[in-house]
């Protein structure tokens, strides 16, 4: 080969190498390019993802799709799922707090009246077709809906928050920063979110709460601001002259179950009787009434009852009822005792029968035997304000270790100075401002209200039936029990005792011996449950359940303001203050009391009826709220 070939060959080998590191150089440019390209899509993901994830974390917390959605409608204003959730869970709570202090009272928990705190709301029964969160949605609605509504007549009135209303409002403002401190949250929107779900703040809660408290002082106002004069009471009184009495009578029940006989029993035990075995205990039960019913004074009756041998057992007892409000009076005997003609030492049989329906027969469950002893007009002079200071016997002070009583120094029976009054179906006195984990509005201290007894023995017919305990007596009522005894007080507990007394008189007697002062010194000594309120009774009138000492110094006739006087009863001695003659009977104050509670109810249901209110889209309500996330 010539050197011109060979040159030739040589350049033509190289242009080849050349081409091949070109082309594994542009290979592994093109593979840098795709990698790049790939990691910076793979980044860009990453960064999409988490950005993605932040924004849902922003959407979520601000309750985006919560405040998007119409979760009811009230007086024609929207309330969003934020909103509306203030007003479903203090509601969840309230009625939590509610039944946990009934169960509590009868020694059971918050299971024993169908509520399980460790179980979702909308996974348990309220009622057969309604769910607990179902049920606590519309106490819910009918919270808003009283709330809007007086605060709508508020603004209407002119009216404002009181200065301690504000004060109050402040201080849960400054409260909740603290409760969000104190639970870890980075702020007290965190804290509310917590408790009330996505979307909550500050300033939204605070709104809700000034609401729901310019609800409840404008109602207090204007409940405040009713009167009526002498001539509207007197055309009241004219109206049912028995509403405003009070009544003594004795009864005994003579219960049909008592005279069953026979009966079937099957494997669990249950006994079953024939409608022949039934009849016949009915029968048996008439004649023992009959028999009563014939007896012509109180002391017979008596005598007879003990006479008496029910399954078994002599010994019974009448239920003896002093001073019986007229709506107190048991419902089935009412008529009867409460009639204009009606003489002291009329004895009567009243049959105790259910109400026949359509699909059932009127059913005969027993016969209250009665004897009317009197009556009281309640108009036997004004009524009386005392203050009291106790000083307790030891064996009474032991006793309170263990048991809980209503006052020292009276009967234990609900005051007896204040009928009931109607209430708006939702109270628009509940304070909402307080910490939502724990116990909201209820007073642990307060004992709830106790639901009648009711006869255990089994009823002759079904369920519908009414026994003895049904009509256990209510507010105003003395009903005596034979066999109980005064624990006796030795004498150097009762000297010591008494010693107490004087020496904490003397102190006041020293010093500015003022009313104020009374009070401060009640505060700090007294051993009665009222000495929270300064000891304070008011509304004492001659049929008030107080014990004997305890009344006959309120109501003495020649009694003057600033009279004060050390007084015993069973339960210590008393350090006695007289505050003031009130301007009016205790009947009159009921009658005033009625008509005020009948006009306040009048204009709230107004309000009510003016604004209407219905539930819209409650998905994001928290329908599965569990109590045990609050402490039950």
């Amino acid at each position: 080969m010539s050197a011109s070939s060979k040159k030739k060959l040589r350049k033509e080998q190289a242009a080849a190498a050349m081409t091949e590191r070109q082309q594994q150089e542009q290979k592994e440019a093109k593979k840098l390019k795709r990698n790049t390209i790939l990691f910076v899509v793979a980044i860009s993901l990453v960064l999409v993802a988490f950005l993605g994830l932040l924004i849902h974390q922003w959407v979520t917390n601000n309750g985006f799709f919560e405040k998007a959605t119409t979760a009811a409608t009230v007086d024609g204003k929207d309330l969003n799922s934020v909103e509306f959730n203030y007003y479903y869970v203090d509601t969840a709570l309230n009625q939590a707090n509610e039944i946990a202090s009934y169960a509590e009272y009868f020694g059971g928990d918050m299971t024993m009246m169908g509520l399980d705190p460790a179980v979702a709301l909308n996974k348990q029964n309220y009622a057969e077709d309604q769910k607990w969160s179902e049920y606590i949605m519309d106490l819910a609605l009918q919270q808003a809906q009283n709330d809007y509504a007086l605060a709508a007549a508020a603004k209407k009135a002119g009216y404002k928050l009181s200065e301690d209303d504000q004060k109050t409002l402040d201080t849960l403002s400054a409260n909740l920063d603290t409760y969000a401190m104190l639970g870890g949250f980075e702020d007290a929107d965190g804290y509310l979110r917590a408790q009330y779900g996505n979307g909550a703040t500050k300033k939204t809660y605070l709104s809700y709460t000034k609401r729901s408290m310019l609800a409840a002082g404008y109602y207090n106002e204007y409940a405040d601001g009713l009167n009526f004069d002498d001539a509207a009471i007197r055309e009241q009184d004219a109206k049912d002259p028995a509403k405003y009495n009070s009544y003594d009578y004795t009864y005994y029940y003579v219960n049909a179950t008592n005279y069953l006989e026979g009966g079937t029993k099957d494997e669990e035990g249950t006994t079953t009787y024939t409608d022949e075995e039934k009849a016949a205990s009915r029968e048996k039960a008439k004649e023992i009434a009959d028999q009563l019913g014939a007896l012509t004074t109180l002391e017979e009756l008596t005598a007879a009852v003990k006479d008496l041998e029910v399954k078994g057992s002599k010994n019974q007892n009448v239920t003896t009822s002093h001073n019986v409000a007229y709506a107190s009076v048991l419902s089935k005997l009412q008529e009867w005792v409460t009639s204009a003609d009606r003489k002291a030492g009329d004895i009567t049989v009243i049959v105790n029968e259910t109400e026949a329906t359509e699909e059932t027969e009127a059913v005969i469950n027993g016969y209250y035997v009665v004897c009317y002893e009197g009556k009281s007009t309640n108009d036997a002079g004004k009524m009386t304000s005392v203050r009291h200071l106790l000083i307790k016997f030891p064996e009474a002070a032991e006793e309170d270790d263990h048991e809980s009583h209503d006052h020292e120094g009276h009967d234990h029976e609900a005051e007896p100075t204040e009928e009931p009054t109607a209430e708006p179906t939702v109270d628009p006195t509940v304070d909402p401002t307080v910490d939502p984990t724990v116990d909201p509005t209820v007073d642990p201290t307060v004992e709830p209200t106790v639901e009648p007894t009711v006869d255990t023995t089994e009823p002759v017919e079904g369920e519908d039936t009414e026994t003895e305990g049904e009509d256990t007596e209510a507010e105003g009522e003395d009903t005596e029990t034979e066999g109980e005894e005064e624990d006796a007080v030795s004498e150097a507990d009762r000297t010591a005792t008494r010693e107490k007394a004087e020496a904490l008189l003397k102190e006041w007697q020293d010093g500015d011996a003022t009313e104020e002062s009374f009070i401060e010194l009640i505060k700090e000594h007294s051993e009665d449950t009222s000495a929270e309120t300064g000891g304070l009774f008011e509304n004492i009138h001659a049929g008030s359940n107080y014990v004997e000492n305890f009344l006959n110094w309120s109501i003495d006739a020649n009694r003057k303001a600033g009279d004060v006087e050390i007084i015993e009863t069973e339960y210590g001695y008393h350090i006695m203050y007289f505050v003031e003659w009130e301007e009016m009977t205790y009947r009159d104050q009921m009658i005033l009391d009625e008509l005020k509670s009948d006009a306040l109810q009048a204009w709230y249901d107004s309000l009510l009826e003016a604004t209407p209110a219905k539930l819209g889209k409650t998905k994001y309500i928290k329908k599965d709220l569990k109590l045990s996330n609050f402490g039950f």
